[in-house]
């Protein structure tokens, strides 16, 4: 819990106050997540506000490695470039100690900033094993991605309407 406080107050440390760049400029962001579990993570934006992550992770204690897909939801919080997320998913992965496959549903909320080509985060995502035997895994992690695509910038001024140019057809007339 200490790791998750540190690095949100690093986060908002670090953002400078007037920064107008958006809240997630990214297409593709690929890193580390290190907290209760460790693991790989792989962030990919499929439309304005939606994100796909993948986790390939591992817990310290129960020693279940598994492959986690979320879908998350943004929303902009304090400046336009930090925002927090929510979003649910499925993993699937193998339980070493009664070495037998376990599956189930994740859930997932935290904040998230980018700074230059760096994406961090620190998120609650709680675990609920269904198959191999029922078990409840909270996680608490930060993660920090390097940015390999951005995403292309989109600027929309208020108020700014553009008018059609008029094609002009000729005025003929046959009969």
């Amino acid at each position: 819990m200490k790791y998750l406080l540190l690095t949100l107050l690093l986060m908002l440390a670090l953002h400078p106050a007037g920064a107008q760049i958006r809240p997630y400029p990214y297409q593709t962001s690929v890193g580390a997540r290190l907290g209760n579990t460790w693991g790989l993570t792989v962030n990919q934006r499929v439309l304005p506000r939606w994100t796909v992550e993948g986790i390939l992770q591992n817990d310290y204690q129960l020693n279940t490695p598994n492959l986690t897909l979320l879908m998350r939801r943004h929303h902009p919080i304090f400046f336009q470039r930090i925002n927090w997320y929510y979003g649910a998913g499925l993993h699937a992965g193998l339980d070493r100690i009664e070495t037998a496959p376990i599956a189930g549903l994740d859930g997932i909320v935290g904040i998230e900033t980018s700074i230059a080509r760096i994406n961090a985060s620190a998120d609650f995502k709680p675990q609920l094993d269904l198959a191999g035997g029922v078990r409840f895994t909270p996680s608490v992690a930060a993660s920090v991605r390097f940015i390999v695509v951005k995403a292309k910038p989109s600027f929309k001024f208020k108020g700014s309407k553009t008018k059609k140019a008029r094609s002009r057809k000729p005025n003929i007339r046959i009969f």
